[in-house]
């Protein structure tokens, strides 16, 4: 309430009513909100709503129809995951578990090849180490990929207030889950990089390792740039090169709190994690989806906030935004 108070009496976004309904304005008397409305006035709603800390996410809502603070964003995950928690928690965990299956059968596979041969070499040992290992990356990229769509899918309309079918969230999810493959190929080129790099560094030149963490501080720098492609991608019909590029954009001057932001995200979905498995191993296997579906819904709040801040509205939160 004392942000509440603190604002002057004026008009300010309206609250209340449907995500529809955002470009009404309702009157604030200086102690409590009033029955007067108008068609909003605004051309800088961003700075608006930052001046007057208004207002917060009302009974039912995902997040409050301003630019969001650290806690808007990691409460609105939660709030989403809540909200459809067939779609954000059960699917995930099966996602994860057939991840799982197909790890184990691939390494079973492999294993059962290599030992059968009468005489493997090392080099030979060493490739089909390489190649599970790449093969169990490429299931988990896949997996990502698809929960990823999932949250994407689900939550746009939830953060309207809408509902979706479970059949048109299963359609959605099989449309539009290959549009992430391109993305997908450069993320996991990334995430291998520095391991690469530090291995042939370790075989040719040891002494170079200390480069090594150069190397992971630029990566970490392009992963946080192009954070935001997987919504843009399925928010906004991009390329996978705009879609880059438009994140880019997004996160320009935003980079450490966008870090910030990420970073809390995975913070708690490791604690989650090591949770789990120290309970169980069929819980913490029930939590690696679950923490990845709710690091996407981080994501999705984060470009859904800068948005808004720099362009003054954000499609998810409006009747523009596609249900198809």
């Amino acid at each position: 309430m004392s942000a509440l108070n603190a604002a002057g009496a004026g008009w300010y976004p309206d609250p209340s009513g449907e995500r529809g309904q955002r470009r009404q304005e309702r009157f604030w008397n200086g102690a409590a909100w009033t029955a007067q409305v108008r068609a909003s006035r605004s051309t800088e709603p961003a700075k608006l709503w930052i001046a007057s800390g208004l207002p917060s996410a009302g009974p039912g809502e995902i997040i409050p129809p301003r630019p969001l603070r650290l806690e808007d964003i990691i409460a609105g995950a939660a709030r989403l995951m809540k909200a459809q928690p067939g779609w954000l928690i059960g699917f995930p965990a099966a996602v994860s578990a057939v991840m799982m299956l197909l790890w184990f059968g691939a390494t079973a596979a492999l294993g059962v090849w290599m030992f059968s041969s009468i005489d493997v070499s090392a080099g030979s040992f060493f490739s089909t180490i390489v190649l599970l290992f790449l093969l169990i990356f490429a299931i988990e990229l896949v997996a990502f990929a698809v929960i990823a769509t999932a949250v994407v899918a689900v939550s746009e309309p939830a953060i309207r207030g809408k509902a979706i079918e479970a059949r048109t969230a299963r359609d959605k999810i099989i449309a539009s889950a290959p549009r992430l493959a391109g993305f997908m190929v450069i993320h996991g080129v990334l995430t291998l990089a520095p391991y690469v790099v530090g291995g042939m560094v370790l075989v040719t030149i040891p002494v170079l390792l200390i480069f090594v963490p150069v190397v992971w501080a630029f990566t970490m720098w392009l992963v946080v740039r192009y954070s935001l492609t997987i919504p843009v991608i399925l928010l906004e019909g991009a390329t996978t090169m705009r879609a880059l590029r438009r994140s880019d954009q997004l996160i320009q001057g935003s980079w450490w709190r966008s870090l910030g932001i990420q970073v809390a995200a995975l913070v708690l979905m490791w604690c989650a994690f090591f949770v789990g498995y120290a309970v169980t191993f069929g819980l913490g296997l029930f939590l690696i989806g679950s923490g990845w579906a709710f690091y996407i819904a981080v994501v999705l709040l984060l470009y859904c906030d800068l948005t808004l801040r720099k362009e003054g509205a954000a499609p998810v939160l409006t009747s523009e935004g596609s249900d198809d």
